[in-house]
């Protein structure tokens, strides 16, 4: 079986930023993404948790896996856009066995 090597990123970010990060997706060739919700977590400010969504810091986690080129530049783009609001970005590689579908 062939695989492809692409990058995953993976942004967890304020609830109503998602809406941005997935148009900067859009806008750089990406396809397609997944949001989730995130129930908890701890960083450098401490615990947090939205068990019942009604605190105001619900907090989601938006995932693309693009080629390689293309992941830099969203990258950069969300951490420009993200700048002033709580979350974080991740980059990794991995595989995928249908490349026309990244």
């Amino acid at each position: 079986m062939d695989v492809h090597p692409k990058k995953k990123i993976e942004v967890i970010v304020e609830a109503p930023m998602v809406r941005r990060v997935l148009e900067i997706i859009q806008e750089h060739g990406g396809t397609g993404a997944t949001v989730m919700p995130i129930l908890r977590g701890q960083g450098h400010s401490g615990h947090w948790s939205d068990k019942d969504g009604s605190s105001g810091t619900e907090m989601q986690m938006v995932m693309v896996i693009i080629g390689p080129r293309r992941a830099d530049v969203i990258r950069d783009a969300v951490y420009a856009a993200l700048t002033d609001y709580r979350g974080m970005i991740m980059l990794s590689d991995v595989d995928v066995i249908r490349n026309e579908h990244f």
